[in-house]
């Protein structure tokens, strides 16, 4: 349960064998390539060597990438949506590292992926098109009591016509404007909301009243092919309408048949070609000269002997490794990368860490610590046992029944654990969604949150003060393993003599003791005082800014109370979850009574207690991350590592084990 020990490797091999060797890394899988390139200066070789770079062929291989998950997409696109249970069987299909290059290596997906995208390209053409033509025929379904054609009405002597839309608003308005005329004809074909659509016939002699009129009302025109009634182009667009999808159906149906022939072909190539990228992207960390190169890599100490073992069977020429453990005290320890490796129970809380910033190479992996405090925060702000036995049922259920991605499995696995404490917590909260458990044993209903409000924010900030005094001893343990006597005294004990002599000052009467102790408490504050005030600025080189510095530490220990008291929403979520419950409990009784209010109240029940328990749980989620990385890390943990690495691309189709 630590960082994983790494070990450092400088490798000088011939040009000819690079590909055969990144697949060899790859197969190994925890590998992590320094950038030699960023640091390596040409100038001192005489320009004997380079930065290795990809060439056309990552280009290509990009290419071809960009083609197959533009045809599986679309594939996928096609399949129905998945319903929730469904969904959760995400686990991807499971595949060795040699398997893959056996079957896909050499698989030729190119000019399937491009027949495909073709078909695909036709299809969404004939949506469109369906779609303008719909809305074609939706526009002519307003001249449908046309019955004649404009080469019908051009036929007309002296007599003009306005065939369009006015405001359908101003219909009253234009109405009485051509109750002026004597030898006009207005005919309305259709309305709606927006629109009036009608014909208009006027003679020669009132044309210039009428077309004024039309300009006034913003008239707008309708053109429609010149021989054929409004009828007839209905007709043909719903002809064109149904061959477009007869069409889309043929290639839909095509589609399908490909789908089911080439789909996992498809994926399996495109997860090949993803690993085959990334072997080409990471010549970008290399130095070389036409005939060799050189690469810096980083693994596991326990893979040293296998990574010269590979080495040994796959380059067959000559070449050169150094490889060496990497201590905590290595010169380039701000570039090490870093691994974790904890155990089932420590492992899903590793997100909470790395959310927060990756350890150094030589810090500790602070995720064993984290793992129970964070535990009993969340436990004690969900506070209740039905809550927290439901969750355990749900999350255990989902991980016995359903194949998940590794990642959701960790989500599930993670609240799965925590809702272990909880259950306890709910106990000696006596809860049970927010109702009363009968006190069978000492244990259960022994601090109430909603009862002992005072008594529970009291515990809140005592517990809150020891979770911040174990922080500290962790900072104190990392002095002692790092053999810096100076430091343990001015950046741990000294904080332990200010604030325990400060607490016991202010509090120690109301514990039960002595006020003759008062001048112990009193050389405690001093002495941590003092200790601050000269060592914790021990870096600066003039005893002024050791001296500034200290005291401007030294008032940091006002952020002790504001941390301390950080710790009351221990109190507050879990009050806030037990009356929300309770008035869930209140108005469920009653609306019983009843047939239909016995229905309604469970209904009431089972929503609202649902609802509680995503609010209460994403609450304690919440502000127990806030604890952990404001208050908690604040006391030994400065993160900033290097993430390791692997030498695989991220899975999306197919896990390569």
């Amino acid at each position: 349960m630590a960082i994983v020990k790494m070990a450092r490797g400088h490798l000088t091999a011939f040009d000819s064998e690079k590909h055969q060797l990144l697949q060899a890394l790859q197969a190994m899988g925890d590998i992590h390539f320094a950038d030699l390139a960023d640091d390596f200066q040409a100038e001192a070789y005489e320009n004997l060597l380079r930065g290795d770079q990809a060439g056309a062929k990552l280009a290509s291989l990009e290419e071809e990438l960009a083609a197959l998950n533009h045809a599986i997409e679309g594939l996928e696109a096609m399949k129905p949506t998945p319903g929730l249970l469904a969904s959760l069987n995400s686990a991807l299909p499971e595949m060795t590292y040699a398997e893959a290059k056996s079957q896909a290596s050499h698989l030729n997906m190119r000019a399937k992926a491009l027949e495909i995208r073709y078909k695909l390209r036709n299809l969404s053409h004939n949506k469109e098109l369906i779609s303008q033509t719909r809305a074609e025929r939706s526009n002519l379904q307003a001249y449908k009591k046309l019955d004649v054609t404009l080469a019908d009405l051009d036929k007309l002597k002296s007599t003009s016509y306005a065939l369009g839309t006015i405001p359908r608003k101003s219909e009253d308005f234009f109405r009485r404007r051509l109750a002026d005329t004597q030898e006009s004809y207005f005919e309305v074909l259709s309305s709606d909301e927006k629109n009036l659509y009608f014909l208009l016939l006027y003679t020669d002699a009132e044309k210039s009243y009428v077309e004024e009129t039309l300009r006034e009302f913003a008239f707008a025109a309708k053109k429609l092919p010149y021989n054929q009634t409004a009828e007839d182009l209905i007709a043909e667009t719903s002809r064109r309408i149904k061959k477009l999808e007869e069409e889309s159906e043929d290639i839909r149906q095509e589609l399908e048949n490909l789908s089911e022939r080439n789909l996992d072909k498809l994926k399996l190539r495109a997860e090949w070609l993803r690993n085959e990228i990334l072997q080409e992207q990471a010549r970008d960390n290399f130095i070389a000269s036409p005939h060799i190169f050189i690469l810096e890599l980083y693994l596991p100490l326990d893979r040293k002997e296998e990574l010269e073992k590979t080495l040994a069977v796959t380059l067959k020429k000559d070449y050169l490794l150094e490889i060496e453990s990497v201590e905590r005290q290595d010169d380039k320890v701000a570039e090490v990368p870093v691994m974790l490796r904890n155990n089932a129970l420590v492992e899903p809380f590793e997100d909470v860490v790395e959310t927060f910033a990756i350890p150094r190479y030589d810090e500790i992996d602070p995720t064993p610590v984290v793992m129970p405090w964070y535990a009993a925060c969340f436990s004690m702000m969900l506070g209740d046992f039905g809550y927290a036995l439901l969750i355990f049922v749900l999350t255990f259920v989902a991980l016995k029944t359903f194949k998940l991605k590794p990642s959701m499995k960790r989500t599930i696995r993670f609240f799965n654990i925590l809702s272990i404490p909880s259950m306890l917590v709910g106990l000696i909260y006596g809860s049970f969604f927010a109702l009363d458990i009968p006190p069978v044993i000492p244990l259960i209903g022994a601090l109430s949150p909603t009862r002992d409000t005072n008594q529970m924010l009291v515990f809140s900030f005592v517990f809150g003060l020891a979770m911040l005094f174990f922080g500290l001893g962790v900072n104190g343990y990392m002095k002692i393993r790092d053999k810096d006597p100076l430091g343990l005294l001015a950046d741990v004990i000294s904080w332990y003599l200010m604030i325990v002599g400060i607490a016991l000052l202010l509090f120690g009467s109301k514990i039960g003791l002595s006020d003759s102790y008062k001048p112990i408490y009193k050389g405690m504050i001093i002495a941590g005082v003092l200790l601050v005030l000269l060592f914790s600025a021990r870096e600066e080189k003039s005893w002024g800014g050791r001296l500034g510095w200290g005291a401007y530490n030294v008032y940091g220990v006002s952020s002790w109370i504001g941390d301390v008291v950080s710790f009351a929403r221990l109190t507050a979520l879990a009050m806030s979850g037990g009356f929300i419950g309770y008035a869930v409990n209140l108005i469920a009784s009653m609306l019983m009574g009843s047939v239909p209010g016995f229905v309604l109240s469970l209904v009431v029940l089972i929503v609202f207690h649902l609802f509680n328990i995503f609010l209460s749980g994403l609450s304690a989620y919440v502000h127990t991350l806030r604890l952990i990385y404001v208050e908690f890390f604040g006391k030994f943990y400065e993160g900033g590592g290097i993430p390791f690495k692997r030498f695989r691309a991220d899975s999306e189709y197919v896990e390569i084990k």
